[in-house]
């Protein structure tokens, strides 16, 4: 299957607090993964990742990079963070980087948004 040939490999299963399965789109259609709700601290972390200094000197947020971050720290299955998931990758991200077209990292890394609290689905939750 395609994970297989992005070599993905077989991977455990975590238990891990306020997990969700989510359903891939486009080439990826058809596999699920896993992901969990990030707190503030590492949310803070991704963000942290991915402020770069711009020609001006100022800093910017590199959106695939927080994207890339994100992806690797929400991520529970497989876990990007899992030496034996990243081979000789020593990078989390990196790994995500070289597996993953850029729009299925932004799609993962929004789902995990969504599930740590952010976007109209939390404004709903909270209005109820």
């Amino acid at each position: 299957d395609l994970v297989r040939s992005r070599g993905l490999g077989d991977v455990y299963k975590r238990q891990i607090r306020d997990t969700k399965e989510i359903a891939l789109k486009g080439e990826l259609a058809g596999i699920t993964i896993t992901i969990r709700a990030i707190d503030a601290d590492e949310w803070q972390e991704a963000r942290a990742r991915a402020i770069k200094i711009n020609a001006k000197g100022e800093p910017t947020v590199d959106n695939m990079a927080l994207s890339s971050s994100l992806m690797a720290i929400g991520c529970v299955n497989p876990n990007f963070r899992d030496p034996a998931v990243l081979g000789g990758v020593t990078v989390p991200t990196e790994f995500v980087k070289a597996k993953f077209k850029p729009g299925e990292i932004e799609f993962i890394a929004n789902k995990i948004m969504q599930h740590s609290g952010y976007g109209e689905e939390a404004v709903d939750t909270a209005k109820k």
